[in-house]
């Protein structure tokens, strides 16, 4: 699911996209630091997405934001 105006939406991602790196940096499942070290991305600064969609890599640009 991407939420309609949320930082996934903003950011170009879509439904079945699958990320594969983060800030350049490859990762591998929900345990992999990158994805789950909130201190690695800071509220508001830029990180580069890294998706495969449709057989192609594509990079995208998303601003994290405070969880409501």
């Amino acid at each position: 699911m991407v939420q309609s105006g949320g930082p996934a939406d903003l950011a170009g991602l879509v439904v079945g996209d699958i990320v594969v790196k983060m800030g350049g940096e490859p990762i591998s499942g929900l345990g992999a630091r990158s994805a789950n070290d909130s201190s690695a991305w800071p509220v508001g600064t830029p990180v580069a997405l890294t998706v495969e969609r449709d057989d192609a890599e594509v990079t995208v640009q998303l601003v994290p934001e405070t969880a409501p």
